[in-house]
């Protein structure tokens, strides 16, 4: 929400079950853990919070100002230097979290206690829009506005490849159990593109403005649903 708070609600009721109240600024994203014992959100204000769900309590929380917020308030020296934050994708093992920025910059932390394992870097320092975790290759996926997908090895943290569309890419999503990952854009494509070798494999074009951020994609993976700013919802085939 823009007034930093998270809500979850009870499906198929809609109502509201807790609403999370930590941050100082609109939050832009937030996920439920695969596991669905943490709930974690980030804000442009800079902060990244897990939540415990049953509760609506605070695990530990990091700012922009470099602390890690538990129970007992405690300050570490580390520093969470991070700008607005845009982006957030935890691991299939609900162990790490990544988060990405508008400064281009990835922080992993570890979910159980906020450490921060890694700082990754996109080329060009452009904001991150989007992240997903592979589960077929150690693979993290990072969406920028300069118009490339960053696909980091997570065992070594290196950059493994580096897929182009035309313009900020919004959104990307990878099925679990996929190798095919599908990317939007602000260059009103659609592609799909195989992990394993970083070609792209499909172009699905339609669309008369830019698709921001909507993206969405069938159980089975062959199709999509794309929302653009054309004001227009597309259905796309992929086989």
């Amino acid at each position: 929400m823009d007034d930093g708070t998270v809500w979850m609600w009870k499906i198929p009721s809609g109502t509201p079950m807790q609403i999370f109240s930590g941050h100082t600024g609109p939050c832009t994203a937030g996920s439920f853990s695969p596991s669905g014992k943490h709930i974690v959100s980030c804000s442009d204000d800079g902060s990244l919070i897990s939540w415990v769900p049953q509760t609506g309590g605070v695990a530990w929380k990091l700012t922009a100002a470099g602390y890690l917020d538990l129970d007992l308030k405690l300050t570490i020296d580390a520093r969470f230097e991070a700008g607005a934050l845009m982006s957030l994708a935890i691991n299939p093992s609900s162990t790490v979290v990544a988060v990405g920025g508008t400064d281009g910059m990835m922080k992993l932390v570890n979910l159980s206690n906020g450490n921060i394992l890694a700082t990754l870097g996109a080329q060009t320092g452009d904001s991150i829009e989007s992240l997903v975790w592979a589960t077929t290759l150690p693979i993290l996926a990072a969406g920028c506005v300069d118009g490339r997908i960053y696909l980091y090895d997570t065992q070594t943290y290196r950059l493994r490849n580096t897929l182009s569309h035309d313009d900020a890419v919004t959104a990307i999503v990878l099925p679990t159990g996929s190798f095919e990952l599908t990317s939007v854009s602000i260059d009103k494509s659609v592609r799909r593109w195989d992990i394993r070798t970083g070609q792209e494999i499909a172009r699905r074009t339609g669309h008369h403005d830019a698709i921001v951020g909507g993206l969405a994609l069938s159980k089975d993976g062959k199709k999509a649903i794309t929302g653009g700013d054309d004001t227009v919802a597309l259905v796309w085939g992929f086989e």
